[in-house]
């Protein structure tokens, strides 16, 4: 049975996310990867004019207009990865945000989370127990922004797909023993990168982080050579995008969004990035997912254990590769989000180490079970109303008002959600099963996974049979 528990997690957090799909409202970051989809489908181009038209239906203020051409102002990997699935909604509805498409392309989103939550259970298998695996696979899935984020077109979850994939396929190697290092698994481990890198642009740094983890722990540059060839895949398309679309290898569409040079647009005060980010009630982690408040218990208990030390800083690492930079954002805030979005690929790796706090004792465990409970009812009930908050830009930092516009939404039945009009009056069943099963899959796991037991000492030692000592007469 134990080996059905991932798939089991996939198929629970795919199908809830499927359920809380928008289909309702185009915004503007959504709209401009649709625009690309469309150019690349129709018009085998990188430009998206024709999403200018006076008469087209689809507009977005995350466009910039170079020598006559409009392009996206976002890395194109999103439009890339999720065209097969697009194209359907193009070849039911046309060229519109609406309809087909926009929940086609939603539900590309929605299989990312998934397998973001998939590859959570199989990488906490490295060192926790079944029990406390299939927790941390759950609360990333229904606990964090994952979720709500997973209801729109935004490359978020699928960045946080291909940065905990890399992670996993790195600590799988080096898990290996001996000489037995698989060249497939470094390649894989590179384009895992090299396509995080496609997808957002600061998964750049996760190339070196990794590149030095592998060669320090395998010794064998030979192979760490396939990896860097898999994240270079990645990074040659960007170059390849750059100068195909804009001229020039080294410009993004970021830096000419912008209007400014490279890495200028990093200029928070990354203290005052770091406060936004995790203790704002206006964009706070550690309010919008509290479970993840025992990420540094978590990280100190984890690296207590010699044997662990080194993965735990590869963790830690990744972690840091997007939280440092993107607390250093112009705009820390990301926008009109709910939450800090910017900061969801890192949420894997701030929940990965809960699992040693859960394990070290049941006052923690159910502590971490209520906290995951709150976070679930929080970001559940975002996932139904929206990620776009009314009130932009006007909030100050120590609002809790997007709390408060969520929860009232979700109670009085003002969702943005495919089947709203399907079921009128009885909204509220479908509302209450959706917020509600995380918190039912949580009790059903504790009743029905057993516990592991651990191995007894007295099992693995080597019973001793001592030999009665022969001697010989002495004859007379």
């Amino acid at each position: 049975m134990k080996r059905y528990y991932g798939l089991a997690i996939f198929i629970l957090v795919f199908g809830i996310y499927l359920l809380s799909l928008n289909g309702v409202w185009a915004t503007d970051h959504p709209s401009s990867f649709i625009q690309l989809d469309w150019s690349i489908w129709a018009n085998h181009s990188f430009s998206v004019n024709d999403s200018q038209s006076v008469t087209n239906p689809v507009y977005s203020m995350d466009d910039f207009l170079l020598n006559g051409n409009w392009y996206i102002a976002s890395p194109p990997g999103l439009s890339f990865f999720s065209l097969p699935f697009v194209i359907i909604g193009f070849l039911m509805d046309g060229y519109s945000p609406f309809g087909q498409v926009l929940l086609f392309s939603e539900a590309f989103v929605a299989l990312a989370g998934a397998i973001t939550a998939y590859l959570m259970y199989k990488t906490s298998r490295m060192f926790f127990q079944e029990k406390t695996s299939i927790f941390l696979a759950l609360a990333t899935g229904f606990s964090t922004l994952l979720w709500p984020f997973a209801t729109y077109y935004f490359q978020h979850d699928v960045s946080s797909m291909f940065v905990l994939l890399a992670a996993y396929l790195a600590l799988k190697i080096t898990r290996n023993h001996g000489s037995d290092f698989r060249t497939p698994l470094f390649l894989a481990c590179g384009l895992a990168a090299g396509c995080a890198l496609l997808v957002d642009y600061v998964a750049a740094l996760l190339i070196p982080v990794v590149a030095i983890f592998l060669l320090l722990k395998t010794k064998k540059f030979s192979k760490v050579i396939y990896f860097l060839a898999g994240g270079l895949a990645g990074a040659l398309t960007v170059l390849a995008y750059n100068l195909s679309a804009f001229g020039k290898i080294f410009t993004t569409s970021q830096n000419l969004y912008d209007g400014k040079p490279f890495l200028s647009d990093f200029s928070m005060p990354i203290l005052q990035g770091l406060f936004t980010n995790f203790l704002s009630p206006y964009r706070g982690l550690f309010l919008y997912c509290p479970l993840t408040i025992l990420a540094p218990i978590g990280f100190y208990l984890m690296f207590k254990k010699s044997a662990q030390r080194s993965q735990v800083v590869l963790i830690l690492a990744v972690m840091l590769s997007i939280v440092i930079p993107y607390s250093m954002w112009q705009d820390v805030t990301a926008g009109v989000s709910f939450g800090p979005r910017f900061l969801i690929p890192a949420i894997p790796f701030l929940i990965l180490p809960i699992g040693s706090v859960i394990e070290r004792s049941l006052v923690a465990k159910r502590f971490a079970y209520v906290l995951y409970s709150i976070g679930a009812v929080v970001n559940g009930s975002a996932a139904l109303v929206s990620v776009i908050h009314p009130n932009f830009p006007t909030i100050p930092p120590w609002t809790t008002q997007i709390f408060g516009y969520m929860l009232s939404s979700v109670a009085s039945g003002n969702l943005d959600v495919w089947w709203l009009n399907q079921l009128g009056q009885f909204w509220w069943v479908m509302a209450f099963l959706i917020v509600a099963s995380p918190i039912a899959s949580l009790l059903v796991m504790n009743r029905f996974v057993p516990e592991e037991k651990e191995q007894r000492a007295e099992a693995s030692k080597v019973i001793l049979i001592p030999v009665p000592e022969i001697r010989h007469r002495q004859s007379d």
